[in-house]
């Protein structure tokens, strides 16, 4: 489910989806709170990336902030929606133990917060 940005629309896109089987849905043009899960999961991508923002200067560095961004976000971040556990956490039944450990994502200059 996206929302109707240019993107999700164009013929590209949706002929991407259909070779791989995937069914879009859109939603109602002015009604961003019907696709909430993904506004947020985009909120606290763009929270991370202005922090991570210096740091981010090779596509490499870009990839690895994306990986660890989605796995904060889907394994260490507790959600209020999920009585505060994770996605991980709801959908499998496995608890995470959060650390914060120094990380060799960018040469270790950066402490990052990540699940072990």
């Amino acid at each position: 489910m996206t929302d109707n940005g240019g993107q999700f629309v164009a013929r590209q896109f949706r002929d991407a989806l259909r070779r791989a089987g995937v069914r879009h849905l859109r939603i109602r043009p002015g009604h961003p709170w019907t696709n909430g899960k993904t506004e947020r999961v985009f909120r606290t991508v763009k929270e991370l990336q202005r922090f991570y923002a210096p740091v981010l200067v090779s596509l490499a560095h870009v990839r690895a902030f994306c990986r660890d961004a989605m796995t904060f976000y889907n394994h260490c971040r507790p959600h209020t929606a999920h009585w505060a556990l994770t996605p991980d956490e709801r959908d499998s039944g496995k608890i995470w133990q959060p650390v914060l450990r120094r990380e060799s994502l960018f040469e270790g200059q950066l402490l990052a917060y990540r699940c072990t």
